[in-house]
């Protein structure tokens, strides 16, 4: 008890106020590595979506549907086969930045155990029900995952069609 008049705290009043705010801080400093594991999957998350769509508009850039055809089974796994190296000539990119496969490639590698997939699914051509014509049509699902192998492994995935 305190003498009357007496002014200040105590003992006891300190205790119990440090140990309150040591139970504040303690809980908003647990909250800090959760933030920072929430923004690098975030980041990771973004940069695989702009990869995935990079290779969406390279593939619709293309001249040619045959040229569309030649990116079926693009793998980051396997560069150097036949398709990867004709695929990442000039004709196939803008004359002035040949190579853009290989960036891409590096791009998606930059990502936690990263790797990038292209399908291509041709329809032929034929005639609709009305008989209206319509030329081939391609469809087109890019895969960039990243983390694969561990648990919680993520992917971005981006279709599309081309057509003819």
């Amino acid at each position: 008890m305190r003498p009357s008049g007496a002014r200040g705290v105590t003992l006891v009043e300190l205790l119990i106020a440090t140990a309150v705010l040591s139970v504040a801080i303690l809980g908003i400093g647990g909250m800090f590595p959760s933030a920072y594991t929430n923004i690098t999957k975030g980041g990771e998350l973004t940069a695989a979506t702009a990869l995935a769509r990079q290779m969406v508009e390279m593939i619709q850039a293309e001249p040619t549907f045959d040229a569309v055809l030649g990116y079926q089974g693009l793998d980051t796994a396997a560069p150097g086969t036949s398709d990867w190296e004709v695929l990442n000539t000039p004709e196939h990119s803008a004359p002035s930045a040949p190579g853009r496969l290989n960036r891409w490639r590096q791009g998606v590698l930059t990502l936690p155990n990263g790797r990038g997939r292209v399908s291509v699914t041709a329809t032929p051509a034929g005639v609709g029900p009305n008989g209206t014509p319509y030329g081939r049509l391609a469809g087109v699902t890019v895969v960039v995952e990243y983390r694969g192998g561990v648990v919680g492994g993520q992917q971005a995935v981006l279709s599309t069609y081309v057509a003819e």
